[in-house]
């Protein structure tokens, strides 16, 4: 039955529809009013939708030349169609299979198509989204999610054939997905299902084969978001190595190195991208890292006026200069642009990524800027840090919440070099400021400079960007020198320093490092005394600052002391995986 286009918004919401154009199909559905999530037509195929709602609640997916759909009831052709490639019928046998031309046939239809995505056993594999969309391929119960310009990096035999779905809106098909799905890869994509399948009230496993997740971050701020996901319940492997899958009582069983296997009704694999450029290897356009297109800075290729942009390219890491592949829309659509003027005879040019990224984890945000410490250290870079703690807005208007900032800067030249920031509320505003800075080529000290909007229930008098740039002029001048995380365990404990707890008496009793002494802040003054001057004297409180206060009293006692870098809430939050408090009192306890 075919149904003009007039009519297609009178479809019933239980019909499956085939919709058949040479408009792109989300653009085209979108204008007659179908229900349709994203299609995309395979080269030189006409683009075929499928849109049903019920179990399926929404799906899209898009098939090529001569596809083969199961009870179609009806079709809705648009203009400029050409339907003499689509069959209304039964489907054949089963599985995906790939041939030539008029070959190419999807097989089981779309009811088998929902036994597969919501009741059997699948793989979901891949990293990126570009654009806005996911892509999925689908053979042997594999699929993967990918994007333009790149495509998913799967292990060895894993099923990857070449047919493109929209595995994000299998995934909308929660409910079906079974009861325990095990995601592996634990970078943007990877964190994000894993919420998502969480809050669908799945008992969700997240595998990572590094000691970490999120790459951007450095190890002990990613502390922070490894407790956010376990306190939301869900499980966390890390350094648990990938090896294989066996299908096995109608599930998956996951293979472990040096683990017992887990059981699973799904597995999704989110460990990373390649660049697709078989295209340009193809021309002997010359090629980069990981196979991607080597281009200049006006995103030309070695091939004189063929330019190349997005997550298929090597471009140079703002900070280091270095070659590098940062796969991140923003980045891809400035490169799009610089393109696009030198193609119609402009001079623009790519400077570099610093990589500026932003995540939600439930309630928390965790966001980056520029180069982190294992990356500096690679590079022969000599940094030096700040942590610290402050609240999102003024602490006497009602609702603020705390975050950890941690400010990376070049030892000599204070040169800004990245930022990193886990929090609940301001931490985008604060890292978009931070890679203002970078890009600017500021000093890390000049932070206590920049002129920032305040308002009570917006920021701080000194806002958090200020802060860190008053810590770092405190070092400049020599004010205070700092102590941190990795040398807790180097401290010596044979008496030769003194290490002072200067936290209240309860705060001390529910935790501390070990071999320090209490002597409260309040107390300090008088109980001076029993302190040695000869010794160098290692501080620490809960936030930082009653530390920093303790130390200026020290020093000008003529103490050699040392503040450490965080306070001990970053270090019960490193050493314990302690997940981030979200309120403390003005003078830094915990509340």
């Amino acid at each position: 039955m075919a149904i003009l286009p007039h009519e297609a918004r009178e479809v019933s919401c239980d019909t499956v529809v085939a919709v058949a154009c040479d408009l792109a199909p989300g653009l085209a559905c979108q204008r007659y009013g179908i229900n349709y999530l994203h299609a995309v037509g395979g080269r030189g195929c006409v683009p075929v939708g499928v849109v049903c709602r019920g179990d399926l609640q929404r799906y899209a997916a898009c098939f090529g030349e001569g596809a083969v759909l199961e009870e179609v009831k009806e079709v809705v052709i648009l203009p400029g169609c050409c339907c003499r490639s689509l069959c209304v019928g039964k489907a054949h046998g089963s599985g995906c299979r790939r041939g030539r031309g008029n070959d190419r046939r999807l097989a089981g239809g779309p009811q088998q198509l929902r036994t597969r995505y919501g009741q059997g056993p699948g793989i979901l594999a891949g990293e990126r989204r570009v654009d806005g969309c996911l892509h999925g391929d689908f053979g042997d119960g594999a699929f993967e999610c990918q994007g333009y310009g790149c495509r998913a990096a799967l292990g060895d035999g894993l099923a990857h054939s070449g047919r493109h779905y929209e595995a994000a809106a299998a995934l909308g098909f929660g409910r079906n997905l079974g009861e325990c799905p095990v995601i592996v890869g634990g970078g943007f994509i990877g964190i994000e299902v894993a919420e998502n399948l969480c809050k669908l009230g799945m008992d969700v496993i997240l595998v990572e084969a590094a000691e970490q997740l999120m790459s951007p971050f450095d190890s002990d701020m990613a502390a922070f978001i490894h407790a956010e996901i376990r306190k939301n319940g869900i499980q966390l492997m890390l350094s648990s190595m990938v090896e294989g899958f066996t299908e096995n009582d109608g599930g998956i069983d996951v293979k472990l190195k040096n683990s017992p296997a887990l059981h699973a009704d799904i597995v999704i694999m989110a460990i990373g991208v390649v660049p697709e450029t078989t295209l340009a290897e193809t021309v002997g356009i010359e090629l980069g890292i990981k196979g991607s297109i080597v281009v200049n800075d006006r995103m030309e290729t070695s091939v004189p006026d063929i330019y190349a942009v997005g997550d298929a390219v090597q471009i140079k890491n703002y900070i280091t200069q270095t070659d590098t592949l940062i796969s991140l829309a923003g980045p891809a659509n400035k490169q799009g642009r610089i393109a696009a003027d030198n193609v119609c005879g402009g001079d623009s040019h790519y400077t570099g990524s610093q990589g500026s990224s932003v995540i939600k984890i439930f309630d928390m945000t965790a966001a980056a800027t520029g180069i982190n410490e294992k990356t500096a250290k690679a590079s022969g870079l000599i940094t030096d840090k700040v942590i610290l703690s402050p609240m999102s807005h003024a602490g006497y208007y009602p609702g603020g919440k705390m975050m950890t900032m941690k400010v990376l800067f070049e030892k000599e030249t204070y040169r800004l070099l990245g930022a990193q920031i886990v929090g609940y509320e301001g931490v985008d505003k604060r890292i978009d400021v931070l890679a203002t800075a970078v890009r600017a080529g500021i000093k890390s000290y000049d932070l206590a400079e920049i002129d920032l909007a305040y308002a009570p229930p917006y920021s701080s008098a000194k806002d958090p960007v200020n802060m860190a740039g008053f810590m770092i002029e405190n070092i400049r001048n020599g004010i205070v020198k700092q102590w941190y995380y990795e040398d807790v365990n180097v401290l010596p404990r044979d008496g030769s320093v003194t290490l002072l707890d200067v936290r209240t008496p309860m705060e001390y009793s529910r935790g501390y490092v070990d071999g320090f002494i209490n002597i409260p802040v309040d107390d300090l003054r008088e109980r001076i005394g029993e302190l040695d001057k000869t010794k160098p004297v290692y501080v620490i409180c809960q936030s930082g600052l009653r530390s920093y206060l303790v130390c200026r009293i020290l020093a000008g006692n003529g103490f050699d002391v040392y503040n450490f870098a965080g306070g001990f809430r970053f270090y019960d939050a490193v050493h314990n995986d302690k997940a981030l408090n979200k309120k403390s009192t003005p003078c830094g306890m915990d509340n």
